[in-house]
């Protein structure tokens, strides 16, 4: 009898533990993410050393919460804040995602940081069905604006800004993640291939099509270029200063 009550509390104390467990991984925010969902996180700190650090997950402490709908994303509220190998995060923003535009914020990488109200964190494969959704949707045409460094690109962003007519993001994070890579081999050009053409839909998902969409990047993410065939859509310039053969061959090297 007594063996039966040791073996029963033993149980017990199986199942506690198990159940501990998986609480510390729900809110640790690494609880399996079902198909279909995505995982929300409440912003506890935000802290960079540098705020023009490429951005990643370790910028917040994040507490986990619930899981919800992918389709909770298709909101101008939301943007892609960084790109991981099997996870890409969004962050919630208090205003539409196209009033962070060049204008306003010469930087966008810095608005997100700071504005962020929410992550989501979706699984890499969600990311490209919900991309693909998104697609299927009329897309507004793009241009991927690329530039050697201090050649004025960010006075002809500004310029090329036209509320009702255009919007011109600036140095999204999203574009950089990916840039560095490929550049440093962290993915291989078949992943970052499908990446970018999932992120660039999302990017320009929530305007009008009658309101052209501009990607303007850091110099060294014009190795992207190649990698924009086939995106519906898309045009791409490049800028770079008069008698500034040095600069457009660093760019090239990089």
């Amino acid at each position: 009898m007594r063996c039966g009550r040791h073996a029963a509390a033993s149980r017990l104390g199986c199942v506690a533990a198990a159940w501990q467990f998986l609480a510390v991984r729900v809110f640790n925010g690494t609880a399996e993410i079902p198909d279909g969902k995505v995982r929300m996180l409440s912003i506890v700190w935000r802290y960079k050393l540098d705020p023009e650090e490429i951005a990643k997950r370790k910028d917040f402490v994040l507490a986990s919460g619930h899981f919800e709908s992918t389709e909770l994303l298709n909101n101008s509220h939301w943007t892609i804040y960084t790109i991981e190998r099997d996870y890409v995060l969004f962050v919630l923003l208090p205003e539409p995602v196209y009033s962070y535009n060049i204008t306003e914020y010469p930087f966008i990488f810095e608005a997100l940081f700071e504005r962020a109200i929410a992550v989501a964190e979706m699984k890499r494969t969600e990311f490209l069905k919900f991309a693909k959704q998104l697609a299927a949707q009329p897309q507004p045409g793009t241009v991927l604006y690329t530039n050697t460094a201090r050649c004025g690109s960010t006075l002809l962003g500004k310029m090329l800004h036209r509320p009702g007519m255009s919007v011109c993001y600036a140095e999204h994070p999203a574009l950089t993640v990916l840039s560095v890579a490929l550049g440093e081999e962290l993915m291989d050009e078949s992943e970052v291939r499908e990446l970018l053409h999932a992120t660039v839909t999302c990017l320009r998902a929530h305007l009008p099509t009658g309101v052209v969409c501009i990607l303007k990047t850091q110099s060294f993410e014009a190795r992207l270029v190649p990698l924009c065939e086939g995106i519906p859509n898309l045009k791409h310039i490049f800028m770079f200063r008069k008698k500034a053969l040095l600069s457009v061959e660093k760019v090239v090297r990089r």
